[in-house]
């Protein structure tokens, strides 16, 4: 048997760092106040939700959608989500990871170019990665420098060369907003396709909740659209909606959908009774994002900074490893339960807490908490 030395020396060198992670079990009694959950709507637990999961008649699907694991409630649901951003179709995966991973290694291959915000999620990069199309990042939600590049790419760019814009609508570690429309219009100028992950915005921004690029009016514009059933939606899945063709291709070339059980029946049940939630209640995501903007102004008045966020997404910035890591225990101590950001979620130096604010949450809440951190951080020496 080889020796695990390597991995011991290797863990070692990341808790010297700050850097290692470890599993730790969720309190489910209420113990804490949590800010650590993306259930934005709080509807993983509202009895309607939990009802209609409830109301399916098996736990699995028992296969692979080509195989036998189509249900009734796949096709219906992928109707619904497709109506719902008003696209002509909609493909289920087993997780939004899975989505971005099936979609660009199906859609890209190695002739082709991919413009990446610098800052986009882990799924969208190894999505690149494996489709093995050359890839070109621009600085985050710079519209300037993705021009810069397509203008010099576009120098020596060969004739049935694909070009597709990533990006995210809403960034999920600094909570800040995409500038789609410049972005959407440089895509078209340049003879681009547009794909927008707008995973942590579906649920809270434009009408119903269908996202920022709806928000803006824009969703014409966005030919590809990727998101998850796991944040607002309360429920688990990914989600790719399209083109009646690119759902084709998918279904014949996505690894990550062809080879994996299909979602259970179950879940999908409660997503769709969530989409018929945020689709029939208005102001949702408005009362939300007002939360969210409350706590930016009580933290930002305790002279903690929070970053570009202008979502449910608020971080705390701290800069150093370790200290995010004790600001993080700190306010554990105090009964609030935050989670500590390091590399290489985040660039070196940016480690930071990260609040995701819920409709679980109040104003009255949200204040005491911004007043918590502030005392956690002073009894660190991370604040005066």
């Amino acid at each position: 048997m080889r020796s695990e030395q390597w991995i011991s020396e290797l863990l070692a060198k990341l808790a010297r760092e700050g850097l290692e992670r470890r599993l730790a079990v969720h309190p489910a009694d209420g113990a804490v106040c949590d800010f650590t959950s993306n259930d934005y709507l709080n509807l993983s637990t509202h009895p309607d939700v939990v009802a209609a999961m409830q109301a399916g008649t098996m736990v699995g699907s028992g296969a692979s959608r080509l195989v036998s694991g189509t249900r009734e409630i796949h096709q219906e649901f992928e109707q619904q989500l497709a109506a719902y951003f008003g696209k002509p179709a909609a493909l289920v995966f087993g997780a939004g990871y899975l989505a971005n991973l099936g979609l660009l290694s199906s859609y890209l291959g190695r002739n082709d170019t991919v413009f990446a915000d610098r800052l986009v999620h882990a799924s969208l990069i190894d999505g690149i990665q494996l489709s093995d199309a050359r890839h070109q990042r621009f600085q985050h939600n710079d519209a300037a420098h993705l021009e810069q590049l397509l203008v010099k790419t576009g120098t020596t760019r060969k004739p049935g060369e694909r070009w597709l814009v990533v990006v995210e609508s809403v960034y999920s570690m600094d909570g800040d907003v995409a500038p789609l429309a410049a972005i959407a219009e440089l895509a078209i100028e340049h003879d681009a396709q547009l794909l927008v992950d707008e995973a942590h915005a579906l649920g809270v921004f434009g009408p119903a909740g269908r996202g920022v690029a709806a928000e803006l009016d824009i969703s014409d514009q966005v030919p590809l659209v990727t998101g998850t059933l796991s944040k607002a939606f309360g429920s688990y899945g990914g989600v790719v909606v399209a083109s009646d063709f690119v759902r084709q291709l998918l279904v014949n070339r996505a690894r990550p959908f062809i080879y994996n059980t299909a979602l259970p029946p179950a879940l999908l049940l409660a997503a769709s009774e969530s989409l018929r939630i945020i689709g029939s209640q208005a102001g949702l995501g408005d009362k939300l994002l007002e939360l969210a903007a409350h706590f930016r102004r009580e933290l930002h008045e305790q002279g903690l900074e929070v970053g570009p966020s202008a979502s449910q997404i608020v971080p705390v910035m701290v800069g150093d490893n370790q200290q995010a890591v004790q600001l993080a225990e700190a306010l554990h101590e105090r009964g609030i339960l935050v989670k500590a950001i390091r590399p290489p979620t985040v660039p070196v130096g940016t480690a930071r807490l990260r609040f995701s604010v819920t409709l679980a949450h109040n104003e009255q809440l949200l204040t005491h908490t911004a007043q918590a951190v502030a005392e956690a951080a002073r009894s660190i020496g991370q604040l005066e």
